[in-house]
């Protein structure tokens, strides 16, 4: 099997993970689903120990993976936490910015995420 992906490949799967990231925004789904199964589909495709997700990871650029981030934000009502993003922009995420809190400062967040941290203000959305 080749592991070396076209550009359009590159841009569908991450078109697909941004899509499922934002989709999964605020719902009971388990955002750990499939991250330590090698066999599934969304190991394959987006973890950076697979061949494929690691050149998803490496094709996403800075600002990529914050503006992600600030869409669930806004989608929550507040900044995300770690366990409300799906698994694979998490370890992103953190694998570029070092730790949750730096991602949420990068991106111009509260710090204080999840339910208890306080509500989006229209002027959070990192821009």
């Amino acid at each position: 099997m080749r592991s070396e992906l076209t550009d359009d490949e590159i841009e569908f799967l991450k078109e697909r993970l941004i899509a499922r990231t934002i989709e999964s925004a605020g719902k009971k789904e388990k955002p750990e689903a499939y991250r330590d199964d090698r066999g599934s589909v969304p190991w394959r495709n987006f973890s950076m120990d697979s061949p494929v997700g690691y050149q998803v990871y490496l094709a996403f650029d800075d600002e990529e993976l914050l503006e992600v981030i600030r869409k669930m934000a806004v989608m929550l009502n507040h900044s995300p936490s770690r366990k409300e993003v799906f698994w694979p922009i998490r370890d992103y995420a953190k694998r570029r910015f070092k730790r949750w809190p730096y991602v949420m400062e990068r991106a111009g967040l509260s710090k204080s995420a999840g339910k208890g941290g306080p509500p989006l203000k229209k002027d959070d959305s990192g821009k």
